[in-house]
């Protein structure tokens, strides 16, 4: 090796020169590439503390090699490169630059679940689909044209309603690909989107901006999605806005996303028929007037064997009844009015069907003038109003449910109002349970009515319903002076009958 002292000065100085542009180099890239390193992994620490896990439903044409945009609101404005893709079916499903494509080669039917996690973090959910669309959707004269129609439809372009559009007696499949659908005024559709949906499927629809007023003269159901829905799928669906309804009379429906949901009896414990409205919401500001039998819920009015599940309630729910003794009952809850539920072939049924993962954030207000003891009664819960054969497991009341004047038959509670188990006892089985379990009521419940009342922190009145690993943060109050009148209160359980 050629020692440094020896070399001529010449060549030495050219070595500084060398040397010292090598280190200056060093310096600028480390000034320059370190600082967006460490800021891009700040970022990522940053963002893995912030996931909320996104679940969505996408569906496809499987002879669509164009594809479909994955919604992105979940990515924290990182690329999505930063993200772990998982797929378990690359055969009919291809995931590229942000889009979900059906490859070449590509089966009808075909399903996969497609994940992305952030460090090891679930940040993402795709449950896709491939399906043979018979067209796609993205005008409102293209949507109002599928009444009666039967077929598969895909939504492609995000929709801005003007004017009326009601579409009635479907019986196809809509997959909106969880693409926006703006304006839509119920007042001027004299319901929902939707007006009646016969074995038809929903799925990843979005209303937004949603507003208007029904008069309804007489009994009727009313959604902003569907307003009566029979043996129907609805899954990943939403509605944020407003809307009310007046003079309903008779008996009345009305709920978020649907006003009535019916389903096909149970009648065999894995019956793989048995209808479940699955992973919606609804953010609405929703108001009813009216008189006789009203069925009112953040998520459906009334169901008869339709489950819900994986669904949350944000808003308001109004109901100002001028006149109570015009009234039979109300029900009212977060989730659903009223849930029923009847199975066939009972000495095939074992065990009730479960309604789980719900959470109502709703605030509930009745407004009542009138009424009178075993003349009328008001059912109130934090997210069902009555249940009937169903059980419940993980379901949360965080908002205030407050009812005030009028003196009614009061019957109150955090989680359901009324919850009933008619199949207790059956032939030739003994007794199928129901049963409400690790649930909790983390809101209030504040009354100023004067008529005769249970009320619970989470049952108002029980039927042979059993309690598991449920609390209530808080014990309805009451803001009247009740005097001599019925009144049972309990931090659980009002009444109950075994």
């Amino acid at each position: 090796m050629v020692q440094f002292s020896k070399l001529s000065g010449k060549f030495r100085f050219i070595l500084i020169i060398v040397l010292s542009a090598v280190v200056v180099a060093g310096i600028l890239a480390a000034a320059i590439l370190v600082p967006p390193y460490v800021e891009h992994i700040r970022q990522i620490e940053n963002a893995k503390s912030k996931i909320i896990r996104h679940t969505y439903r996408l569906v496809i044409d499987y002879r669509d090699r164009y594809g479909v945009g994955i919604p992105l609101a979940w990515t924290q404005d990182l690329e999505l490169s930063d993200y772990e893709l998982s797929n378990d079916n690359t055969l009919d499903f291809s995931v590229d630059n942000g889009r979900l494509y059906a490859p070449e080669g590509a089966r009808c039917d075909a399903q996969a679940t497609i994940t992305f996690k952030l460090e090891g973090v679930l940040a993402c959910i795709i449950y896709a689909k491939t399906v043979k669309a018979d067209g796609y959707i993205s005008t409102a004269s293209e949507m109002q044209s599928l009444s009666g129609s039967s077929g598969t439809y895909i939504q492609n372009a995000d929709i801005l309603l003007e004017g009326q559009i009601a579409v009635a007696d479907f019986e196809g499949a809509y997959y909106a690909n969880h693409h926006v659908i703006s304006g839509l005024d119920v007042g001027k559709n004299g319901g929902g989107l939707f007006r009646s949906a016969r074995s038809a499927t929903f799925s990843g629809i979005a209303l937004t901006n949603i507003t208007g007023e029904i008069s309804a003269s007489s009994g009727g159901s009313f959604g902003a999605l569907v307003d009566s829905a029979s043996y129907c799928t609805i899954e990943y669906c939403s509605a944020e806005g407003g809307f009310s309804v007046k003079d309903a009379s008779g008996n009345s429906n009305i709920g978020g996303l649907a006003g009535y949901l019916l389903g096909a009896l149970r009648s065999i414990d894995d019956d793989p028929n048995v209808q479940t409205l699955n992973s919606c919401t609804t953010n609405l500001q929703l108001s009813v007037a009216g008189a006789g039998i009203l069925y009112v819920g953040g998520i459906a009015g009334r169901s008869d064997n339709v489950s819900v599940t994986n669904s949350s309630v944000r808003g308001k729910i109004t109901v100002n009844i001028a006149d109570a003794c015009a009234i039979q009952k109300v029900y009212a809850g977060g989730i659903l009015g009223s849930m029923y539920k009847e199975y066939n072939k009972v000495y095939q049924i074992h065990y009730l069907d479960f309604s789980h993962h719900l959470i109502s954030y709703a605030d509930i207000e009745i407004n009542l003038a009138g009424g009178g003891p075993s003349v009328n009664t008001i059912y109130a819960g934090g997210a069902f109003g009555r249940l009937v054969n169903q059980s419940l497991d993980s379901v949360q009341f965080s908002g205030n449910l407050m009812i005030n004047g009028g003196s009614p038959d009061l019957i109150v509670g955090g989680i359901c109002a009324m919850a009933e188990n008619e199949m207790y006892e059956i032939q030739n089985i003994g007794s199928i349970g129901m049963v409400i379990r690790a649930s909790e009521m983390k809101g209030t419940i504040s009354i100023g009515s004067a008529g005769r009342l249970y009320a619970g922190g989470l049952i108002g009145f029980s039927i042979k319903t059993s309690i598991e690993s449920t609390v209530a943060t808080s014990q309805p109050q009451t803001t009247v002076d009740r005097g001599t009148i019925l009144t049972e209160i309990s931090d659980a359980v009002g009444h109950a009958q075994s």
